[in-house]
């Protein structure tokens, strides 16, 4: 009896120390010795980084702290292992929090994408870097503080964009198998020293791998005079005779088997003109337009347009299009009111021009907004290096 006591101990310890000794290795290892690996694997890799510190705890977690490259650093990041199996070297991860990641995009990196003719689809990403047939899987990541940044220098004055405070949650990411991955953040927008918190929302889920997509974009009351510095001269604030003016953006993206649709609608929260215009008639001209296309006393435009989840065009003259194709849905009744609140007449008076207004004034006008929309569309990849769209 004594004697199978012994043999069970020791086949007991046997399994203890295979079981515990690689744990209290690889402890000791990363804890010891983790920040100098991972700062030599990346410099193999041409990364240069600098790492406060790295960490193992139980049961498999690892920490690491003030992590800075040249476009990318982080305050902390915290892993829960779920696995590694070395010989596919594919790596599980249950969680991963990331706390003060910022991104910053500069022109040059802009330009180089553009010259590799690269997409933001991960199927071109350059899985090399980090090693023939490596694999990630990450089932919950959770960002929080965090911001990407994008600067523009050679323009007057210089251009900085940044959506700030960054928080939620992407779930199901995996790379390079891309499954569907759940989206749900927020954020501030910066444009150089202005600020609006909380103005953007982001969530739904995209699948990469068959091409569908199911995800709603909201930007709310964005002040028109934070760009104000890189319109064309039409959109200038002063040539519109614009004192104030706010701006929302509700979008709901929608792909099947690559063929993607956009339904957005652009709001106009708030806008007030100059008391004493220059130009008067374009004052009453603009409060037409706006008279036409309000609802529930709210100005909207609602706009869809049709292109492809892998390579997303955007012609502006379907806002054209769109603003035409929604004025002929009214019925007379609703642009006489309109007009008739606007300019205080009677709907006999302003019945007998409605005809006027759809077929002469408004077409003209339209078309002419969809002339600088392009003229606009056009300035804004000029500053991102984008070549024109082919018509």
């Amino acid at each position: 009896m004594l004697r199978t006591t012994k043999q069970f101990l020791r086949i007991f310890f046997s399994i203890l120390v295979l079981i515990v000794g690689p744990y209290i290795l690889i402890y000791f290892l990363v804890n010891e010795r983790g920040k100098d690996f991972l700062v030599n694997a990346l410099r193999k890799r041409n990364i240069q980084a600098q790492i406060g510190e790295v960490t193992f705890s139980f049961p498999f977690r690892v920490t690491l702290v003030d992590f800075e490259t040249e476009n990318i650093s982080f305050l902390q990041a915290k892993a829960d292992i779920a696995g590694y199996n070395p010989f596919t070297k594919s790596l599980d991860i249950d969680n991963l929090f990331i706390k003060g990641l910022q991104i910053k995009i500069k022109e040059d990196t802009i330009k180089s994408l553009k010259e590799k003719n690269l997409s933001l689809n991960p199927a071109h990403l350059d899985i090399q870097r980090m090693g023939p047939g490596f694999s990630v899987t990450i089932n919950n990541t959770i960002i929080d503080f965090s911001s990407i940044i994008l600067e523009i220098a050679n323009l007057n004055p210089s251009l900085k964009v940044a959506v700030e405070n960054i928080r939620g949650t992407i779930k199901n990411f995996s790379y390079p198998q891309r499954k569907k991955i759940l989206i749900n953040l927020e954020g501030s927008l910066r444009v150089n020293d202005k600020v609006i918190e909380d103005a953007l929302i982001v969530s739904g889920w995209v699948n990469w791998a068959k091409k569908d997509m199911d995800l709603r974009f909201k930007a709310k009351e964005i002040d028109y005079f934070m760009f104000k510095d890189y319109y064309p001269p039409f959109w200038k604030p002063e040539n519109l005779e614009i004192k104030e003016a706010y701006l929302s953006l509700n979008s709901h993206l929608v792909s099947k088997k690559d063929n993607l649709l956009i339904d957005y609608y652009i709001i106009l929260n708030r806008i007030v003109f100059n008391e004493n215009p220059e130009d008067e008639s374009k004052v009453k001209s603009l409060k037409t337009i706006i008279a036409l296309f309000t609802q529930d006393e709210q100005p909207r435009v609602h706009l869809r347009y049709h292109t492809k989840m892998s390579k997303p065009e955007f012609k502006m003259s379907s806002i054209g299009e769109g603003m035409l194709a929604q004025l002929k849905e009214l019925n007379t009744t609703t642009i006489i009111d309109s007009v008739n609140q606007l300019l205080g007449k009677t709907q006999e008076a302003v019945g007998s021009g409605v005809k006027s207004i759809k077929g002469i004034t408004i077409d003209p006008v339209i078309k002419g907004i969809q002339q600088a929309g392009e003229e606009l569309l056009k300035n804004i990849k000029g500053i991102f290096g984008i070549e024109k769209d082919n018509k």
